[in-house]
């Protein structure tokens, strides 16, 4: 699972909750990133979980240069907006997004 606009993580959570253990999280604010990983680590919890990766970067770039694949791709409302006035209007995001997504694979917001 593939989740853009990691903020403080429920989405993250809420997929782990339901039985992914292949999470990557793509946060462009670093800040929200050392938040979950350094000074809410204990009371969070999701850096420590097994099979959860945070990387700090936007999404249209983290796309363009990795070479994972998942079903399902949530994206907070936020970070849907900027998927959709930044990414999904330029011909090489159109074919880098979707090829992310193998058969049957969803996008999905919250």
């Amino acid at each position: 699972m593939i989740g853009v606009g990691v903020g403080g993580g429920p989405d993250v959570w809420s997929a782990y909750v339901f039985g992914f253990r292949d999470i990557t999280g793509v946060e462009l604010n670093p800040i929200f990133v050392d938040l979950l990983t350094c000074e809410f680590r204990d009371y969070n919890g999701l850096a420590d979980l097994p099979g959860v990766r945070l990387v700090v970067d936007d999404a249209r770039g983290w796309f363009a240069r990795t070479n994972q694949r998942s079903l399902i791709m949530i994206a907070a409302i936020s970070a849907l907006l900027v998927l959709v006035t930044m990414i999904i209007p330029t011909l090489p995001s159109l074919r880098q997004t979707p090829a992310h997504l193998p058969a049957p694979g969803r996008c999905t917001s919250c």
